[in-house]
């Protein structure tokens, strides 16, 4: 079973958009940190991210507990995700068109019951970013902070680099841009799936609109931190992700 702990990872790691004037490299690897602070019992995890402007590839095991060996694989040519387990050699695919389509078929069946039921249309509040003045040094970048809210509630707090400091460019982080920009319709559509694991709803539009990296992501479940996501400045690599291919033999689970 796919553990919502990647999908967080995945989902706010991809919070991030617009840049600088550095050269575009090849790919770039991040040792990408969760905290989940909703379970029963709080739990850290650590998983490699690599990326270039055309793929993304995190290694997922560890947040299975080690009890399979799994990745995640995202490609923006093919605008598809799989989540695939080498432990019985099979592979959930993700079609961001079909969640995409589904997802915004059933937002709005629920809208219309909704004003339906109420006797009211109410438009859905937007959410808002705004800096908070403070400044800080994380994970060895000068960082600023910013505030996400819909309303008077706070949905995530961000500490936000350059991309100089940073050291790459937002080219470099297309297919992370990508399933940002896409990600909120295909979680919607995901998270009822069983086969995902029960994963939560994490918007990400009021991240994706910041002009820099996200160092640290704090998302918040009324008064309390939810989940944190760190993710520290990447490396270069020799690794390609958009030279992914799935290994013959593996076979397809249907969502």
């Amino acid at each position: 079973m796919i553990s919502l702990r990647w999908c967080c990872s995945i989902v706010l790691a991809a919070g991030v958009l617009l840049g600088s004037g550095l050269p575009v490299r090849a790919a770039y690897r991040s040792a990408v940190v969760v905290r989940d602070y909703a379970a029963a019992r709080p739990t850290a995890y650590v998983a490699d991210l690599t990326f270039d402007k055309g793929a993304l590839h995190m290694e997922t095991s560890r947040f299975s507990g080690g009890a399979a060996d799994t990745d995640l694989i995202y490609n923006i040519r093919e605008r598809k995700v799989w989540h695939i387990d080498h432990t019985d050699r099979s592979y959930v695919e993700v079609d961001e068109h079909t969640a995409v389509w589904l997802s915004d078929g059933f937002n709005s069946a629920v809208d219309v019951i909704g004003a339906w039921w109420s006797g009211e249309e109410k438009p859905p509040v937007p959410l808002t970013t705004l800096p908070t003045g403070a400044k800080r040094e994380v994970q060895g970048v000068p960082c600023q902070g910013y505030e996400i809210r819909r309303g008077d509630t706070l949905i995530q707090t961000v500490w936000l680099t350059s991309w100089d400091n940073a050291g790459l460019t937002p080219e470099a982080f297309g297919a992370v841009r990508r399933l940002a920009l896409s990600s909120d319709s295909m979680l919607k559509s995901m998270q009822a799936n069983p086969l995902m694991g029960g994963l939560p709803y994490l918007p990400l539009s009021g991240v994706a609109g910041l002009d820099g990296y996200p160092v640290v992501i704090r998302h918040y479940q009324g008064d309390r931190v939810a989940y944190e996501i760190i993710l520290p400045p990447p490396t270069e690599t020799e690794d390609n992700p958009s030279g992914f291919k799935l290994a013959p033999g593996y076979t397809r689970k249907l969502m």
